[in-house]
C-alpha cells in the first residue's frame, strides 16, 4: 500500500497558503486606506478625545477622512480641532491649552515639561504648516523669482485679508503692464494657475525690486 501522506500534507498545506494570502491581501488594502494622526498636547496630563474616544498623545491610525479632536483639563480653555487627513498621510496634531483660572495662569512658567512640551509643539506646528504650504502650492519651493530685467519679482508672504486660507499668498511686485503679464506666464510655466492661487500685485519703480 503506497504511502499517501504526501498528498494528504498537500491537500492540508495549500488551503492554509491560500487563507494567509487572501488575508494579507486585505489586510494591505485595509492599511492603504489608513491615515495616521500624530498627537502631542499641552499640558502633558490634559485629556484626549478623537471622534469622541479617550486616547492618550502619540501615533494613531484612523481612516481617511474627517476626524474631530479635543483637549481639556480643569483650569484651561477646552480646545477642539478639525481636520482630514488622507490615505496614508501623517498629520501632526500639536495643542497648547490656555488658562482659564487664577490656579493655573503661570502653569507654564511653574511646569518647565510642560512649557518645553508647548515649545515643541510650536517649532512642529510651524514645520507642519511649512509642509501643508508645499503641497498646497509646489510653486512656493521655486521662490523668490527675479524675472529678466529685474522688471518683475515673484515671492509669497503672509496671507491676505482675502485669503480663504491660512496658507502664504503669492506677492507680485511688476514695473510695468507688460512685466505684470510676464510674471503670470512665468508662473503658468512652472506649472501653476494664477487663477487658482491667491495673488496680491504690487506696482513699484525698478530698482526696489531687488529688496
Amino acid at each position: 500500500m503506497k504511502n499517501n501522506s504526501g498528498a494528504w500534507l498537500s491537500i492540508l498545506v495549500i488551503p492554509v497558503i491560500v487563507v494567509v494570502v487572501v488575508a494579507s491581501i486585505v489586510l494591505d488594502r485595509r492599511n492603504s486606506q489608513l491615515a495616521h494622526l500624530d498627537i502631542l498636547v499641552a499640558p502633558a496630563s490634559s485629556m484626549i478625545k478623537v471622534d469622541g474616544r479617550a486616547v492618550k498623545a502619540g501615533t494613531y491610525n484612523v481612516k481617511a477622512g474627517s476626524h474631530v479632536v479635543a483637549v481639556s483639563r480643569a483650569g484651561f480653555t477646552n480646545q477642539t480641532k478639525s481636520l482630514s487627513v488622507n490615505a496614508k498621510q501623517t498629520q501632526f496634531v500639536g495643542i497648547i491649552l490656555q488658562s482659564n483660572s487664577d490656579s493655573t495662569k503661570n502653569w507654564y512658567q511653574n511646569h518647565p515639561s510642560d512649557n518645553s512640551l508647548a515649545q515643541s509643539i510650536n517649532n512642529r506646528s510651524f514645520d507642519q504648516a511649512g509642509e501643508n504650504a508645499l503641497t498646497n502650492n509646489p510653486l512656493l519651493a521655486k521662490l523668490p523669482y527675479l524675472g529678466p530685467g529685474l522688471h518683475f519679482r515673484v515671492d509669497f508672504g503672509v496671507p491676505s485679508a482675502d485669503s480663504k486660507t491660512n496658507y502664504p499668498s503669492i506677492y507680485i511686485r511688476y514695473d510695468s503692464d507688460a512685466a505684470k503679464s510676464a510674471a503670470l506666464t512665468w508662473i503658468k510655466n512652472q506649472g501653476s494657475d494664477p487663477n487658482s492661487m491667491d495673488i496680491v500685485y504690487m506696482s513699484v519703480p525698478l530698482n526696489s525690486l531687488q529688496q
